[in-house]
């Protein structure tokens, strides 16, 4: 059951009882601010702001931990990392990407269709921290550690998912949806306006999520908008000892790992491929993410 800031999980009587608490304290908070001369109508609007505050928290939650807001990804195979040839055209994002190697991803996990936007992080944690404001932006300016507690919340708002980020491995996976080509299909590499906001079409800003077209798994800006933190420390030599089967990256690091670019990124730095990093206190307008979750055991 997902339960919104300020409910409680009771029976019909504790909510009842509950709510006439709550009104009492309401009716003399109101009749000290009018005992001070506050006048009845402002009293009225700032009891009504209140109840549409908890009414939109509650809606934008519901709307992050719907089942429709996530992707089910089965358990299956795929090529990680660029061939010879195909990475950046520097030394270190060629060594980044290399060698290309096999994994298996041998467990199902959900992943979210969207980049977790402004409006979503702002009920969970009463803040919005990024530059560019918009609802349905994606969050940024927010850090790896930022998004550790953002998780740890909405575990308690929702106690039937264990939420987590993505592991690079997983959100490779996700973003090629069975394809091997530097994008998520062939198509993609001719005309990639159609899927990512980047630096040739973004005019300079992030923009609404889920505007543009899906990817094959039904992921939407899983390339360009804005980088995504996963869950692993990055290490540029990992791709030559990682395990073939659900990698989770190396157990101690400086920084974190970023994915898919940014609205400010030239076109091969959108590509599946690609690794990003940051220090994991890093906060800029680049950087938002994505959930993925699985169920909890009971």
């Amino acid at each position: 059951m997902i339960f919104s800031v300020g409910q409680k999980a009771a029976g019909g009587g504790s909510n009842r009882a509950e709510r006439k608490r709550e009104q009492s304290i309401f009716r003399s908070r109101r009749d000290n601010l009018v005992g001070a001369g506050m006048p009845a109508l402002l009293l009225l609007c700032m009891a009504g702001c209140q109840s549409l505050q908890v009414t939109t928290r509650r809606d934008a939650i519901r709307s992050l931990t719907a089942e429709k807001s996530f992707a089910k990804i089965a358990p299956g195979h795929f090529l990680m990392g660029s061939p010879p040839g195909r990475g950046g055209s520097a030394a270190a994002g060629l060594q980044q990407e290399s060698p290309q190697h096999r994994v298996s991803i041998t467990c199902g996990f959900e992943i979210g269709r969207y980049e977790v936007t402004q409006k979503q992080w702002e009920a969970v944690m009463i803040s919005n921290p990024s530059a560019f404001k918009g609802p349905e932006l994606p969050v940024t300016n927010v850090s790896w550690r930022d998004v550790q507690e953002f998780l740890a919340r909405l575990r308690m708002l929702d106690a039937r998912f264990v939420y987590r980020l993505p592991t690079e491995a997983e959100w490779e996976y996700a973003c090629r949806a069975g394809g091997s080509g530097p994008f998520s299909d062939e198509a993609v590499a001719t005309d990639l306006q159609r899927v990512a906001w980047h630096e040739a079409n973004s005019l300079n800003r992030p923009h609404a999520v889920g505007h543009l077209q899906p990817n094959g798994w039904g992921l939407y800006d899983i390339h360009g908008n804005v980088w995504e933190w996963v869950q692993d420390w990055y290490d540029i030599n990992y791709y030559r000892r990682s395990p073939a089967e659900n990698p989770q990256g190396p157990p101690s690091g400086q920084s974190k790992v970023q994915r898919g670019g940014s609205w400010q990124s030239p076109a091969g730095q959108c590509r599946a491929a690609v690794r990003g990093y940051s220090l994991p206190a890093e906060r800029n307008n680049l950087t938002g993410f994505r959930l993925a979750r699985v169920p909890r055991k009971i």
